[in-house]
């Protein structure tokens, strides 16, 4: 009896699996950027650049831009393009179709830090540690415009939705708009007590919104660049963009409607918050235990037009889902896909698991 005990144990010793899939560190932080339709989320992950399906999870394709850590990322709204920067001060540009490399060059003596293709994917505008601005012809590699006045990290670029001009905020708490085309029209504006973090632009009514670490949101005027409005978030906010939520998604709301509206959305140190354009908060129907985290960034797509496709059902259904996405970064580089039509299809992605000490299997009922 023993020795049939011990026959037992030893062949269940020599078991051995294959391993059918592995999950890895998605994200170590940096500029991310997602594409015009919202399905692929680019993040720098160690010296390399993931690319994410945002309806899988799953890691579609990798750039090694080099040995150097990897910084920013940007794509061009039609997707053809990719730029990438690391701490070795080369700028790539990659081409989204076959992944080759079609430019290189260094764009600043020190790091590149934020990067921005505009609306037409013909410029990409680069800032850097130390306050310089540059943008440059996507095809052609070369350097078209300098931009010279601001201070510090050069955090945040964004371009004009419909003109020739260029948006900057860096350390010195300034928000600059520089004219493509004529110098003259160059504004330095000091609203924000802190850096602005991010910009959302609403064409429709001639206005965008900016928000900073000084715990408030400002509407401007699109033409005038000048403040119109001023509401307090009460929080350290990091993020910004426009989105479209369901009717039914929200308390106020009418849970049989079939309706939407368009909302703002700010990430911050309450985590992910909605408000009407008056600036009132709005409540959430059913909301996510992860979406009280604390927010490091709002990714939103820089294109003012939502791709759309009337000849397949299967495109249209997945257009109209990613008109109702956006993506979060929290502070523990975990990934927040939010969909504002059905909030129960949002998903939390772990971007990062640090030190593995244990693990288990959730049953379904537990995995919300």
């Amino acid at each position: 009896m023993d020795s049939t005990e011990d026959n037992k144990d030893e062949i269940v010793g020599k078991l051995s699996y294959a391993k059918t899939s592995q999950w890895n560190t998605l994200t170590t932080g940096g500029g991310a950027c997602i594409s015009s339709d919202n399905s692929l989320l680019f993040v720098p992950c160690n010296n390399t650049v993931n690319v994410l399906d945002t309806n899988t999870g799953n890691v579609q394709h990798t750039f090694t831009p080099d040995s150097e850590s990897a910084l920013c990322v940007a794509v061009t709204p039609n997707t053809e393009f990719v730029a990438t920067s690391s701490r070795s001060l080369v700028v790539k540009v990659w081409s989204w179709k076959t992944y080759e490399v079609t430019k290189s060059f260094k764009a600043f003596d020190s790091p590149t830090v934020s990067m921005a293709f505009n609306n037409t994917s013909t410029y990409l505008a680069t800032g850097s540690a130390t306050g310089g601005v540059k943008v440059w012809d996507v095809v052609g590699g070369f350097c078209t415009h300098v931009f010279k006045g601001s201070r510090g990290v050069v955090s945040l670029l964004v371009f004009h939705p419909s003109e020739y001009a260029l948006f900057s905020s860096s350390s010195d708490c300034s928000l600059r708009y520089w004219d493509m085309k004529e110098p003259k029209n160059h504004k330095s504006i000091n609203t924000h007590t802190s850096a602005v973090k991010q910009i959302a632009f609403d064409e429709q009514k001639n206005k965008f919104y900016t928000v900073s670490r000084d715990q408030l949101l400002k509407v401007w005027n699109l033409q005038k660049i000048k403040v119109k409005n001023t509401f307090p978030l009460r929080e350290v906010c990091e993020g910004v963009a426009i989105v479209e939520v369901s009717v039914s998604a929200l308390k106020s709301g009418d849970v049989e409607s079939t309706d939407s509206v368009r909302a703002l959305v700010t990430g911050g140190d309450k985590g992910i918050r909605l408000w009407s354009f008056e600036g009132e908060e709005l409540e959430l129907r059913h909301r996510m235990k992860w979406m009280n985290k604390p927010i490091k960034s709002v990714v939103q797509t820089n294109a003012t037009d939502t791709p759309t496709n009337t000849t397949d059902t299967t495109d249209t259904t997945t257009t109209i889902q990613q008109q109702y996405t956006f993506v979060a970064l929290t502070h523990e580089l975990h990934i927040e896909i939010v969909n504002t039509l059905n909030i129960n299809n949002s998903r939390e992605i772990i971007g990062h698991y640090d030190e593995i000490t244990d693990m288990s299997f959730l049953p379904k009922q537990q995995q919300q």
